[in-house]
């Protein structure tokens, strides 16, 4: 789709342009796309690339700045304007225009102008229903956490597109909808109504279905059904590192400030998409109880004597306290080393009242589950129970890992760990 560009300013008159899909330079320098003679516009003012439907627009930089429909932009920042735009290149006007004059995108950033509509508009480029947090200058593409790498320069974390390698920028609001102020009492009401939300029913009786079946998977009164059952655990195991994936994706939107459901993990690199997000899960909770375990075992095998029963206890009640912020520290750092023991122990001390609420709450909803599980054993069926059961405990499990990813988001300065 084209776009018809008409520049107004000191020279009377007008002259259109057209933008095809790609980026566009625009500047008072040779080997920019089109060149701007006028003392106001820099060497290289700004770049206007178009996405399929979406036209974003990114000052380089200039000596005078550059405005939309009369909004100062900041610096490098990264917007998303509409199809009809006003555009001040230093003193020069420059009119974005769609040929039906019909809008296709809405500004990302809190200095846009005012006619913004919600951020959910601006979705990345590979999971449409996730908030774009990162924009590659190369591939002119939108991107949300899980489709960048971070990496390290000095002390910085810096992410860089998965496709290009290419160094990514931070859409600026981002990082406003993570600085949102949000109490304690409103991150555990808005966690019990997430799974409701959009097709969180759909999600809700898929994942019931799944645990229904690893339930029911080698149960002795369901006879042969059981039994066969019990066969297919293999093709179990892949689902349930596609629910990991999936937690973890619900961790990321949650972060960009997404309040619906995420999209499905995708299939398109099955190391990095299924298996990864499942060996971190796994890991985590094997690694983050292996103290108190190990302790267990020695005991066990009367290496050590029964009196380290109780430094067993202790290991197992601290582990248990930094088990969710190791859940959370893992998921956002796509990593293994988010189980650094400074980085928990910090991070937990950064955030003392805070965390104790949400871990309290946290265990309270596992809790809740649990006691609903022992219930509906006894009184029903295992037939009725079983579905039941995966329904309810699949229910409180997103609503425990949505209440970590509002915690991020609360606490994203104070944790500093990007």
């Amino acid at each position: 789709m084209a776009l018809t560009l008409s520049k107004t300013g000191s020279a009377p008159e007008i002259q259109a342009y057209e933008l095809h899909p790609g980026v566009t330079t625009f500047g008072r320098a040779e080997g920019n796309t089109y060149v701007i003679n006028d003392g106001s516009v820099s060497g290289s003012h700004c770049q206007v690339t178009v996405d399929g439907e979406t036209v974003i627009f990114q000052d380089l930089g200039s000596t005078n700045g550059s405005q939309i429909d009369g909004a100062s932009v900041t610096t490098d920042a990264v917007y998303i304007i509409p199809g009809v735009t006003k555009v001040l290149l230093g003193k020069v006007q420059v009119n974005l225009v769609l040929p039906n004059h019909r809008q296709v995108a809405v500004p990302v950033t809190y200095a846009a102008p005012s006619s913004a509509i919600p951020l959910e508009a601006t979705p990345c480029k590979r999971h449409k229903t996730t908030l774009a947090s990162y924009y590659c200058s190369k591939c002119a593409k939108l991107y949300c956490h899980l489709c960048t790498d971070k990496r390290r320069i000095g002390t910085e974390a810096v992410r860089y597109c998965r496709v290009c390698a290419t160094r990514c920028q931070e859409v600026e609001s981002a990082k406003a909808s993570r600085a949102e102020n949000l109490s304690t009492s409103r991150q555990i009401a808005s966690a019990m109504q997430y799974p409701l939300k959009s097709d969180g029913i759909m999600l809700l009786v898929l994942g019931s279905i799944f645990f229904s079946i690893m339930g029911m998977a080698g149960n002795a009164q369901l006879g042969m059904a059981g039994v066969l059952l019990s066969k297919m655990r293999f093709l179990l195991l892949f689902v349930g590192g596609y629910f990991a994936a999936y937690l973890q994706k619900i961790i990321h939107s949650t972060m960009d400030g997404m309040d619906n459901l995420p999209d499905w993990p995708e299939f398109s690199d099955w190391q990095q998409d299924i298996v990864h997000p499942f060996k971190l899960m796994v890991f985590t909770s094997i690694l983050i109880f292996l103290p108190a375990f190990v302790v267990l075992i020695l005991v066990a095998f009367e290496i050590l004597s029964p009196m380290f029963l109780g430094v067993a206890a202790i290991l197992a009640l601290l582990s248990s306290m930094f088990y969710p912020m190791a859940l959370l520290s893992v998921a956002v750092e796509d990593s293994l080393a988010g189980l650094n023991p400074g980085r928990l122990i910090s991070s937990v001390l950064a955030t003392m009242k805070s965390y104790l609420l949400i871990l309290g709450a946290f265990y309270l909803i596992g809790g809740v589950g649990f006691g609903l599980k022992q219930l509906l054993d006894m009184v029903c069926p295992v037939y009725i129970s079983i579905p039941l059961i995966s329904l309810l405990g699949f229910y409180f499990v997103l609503v425990q890992i949505r209440l970590l990813g509002i915690f991020y988001r609360k606490n994203e300065f104070k944790l500093n760990w990007f």
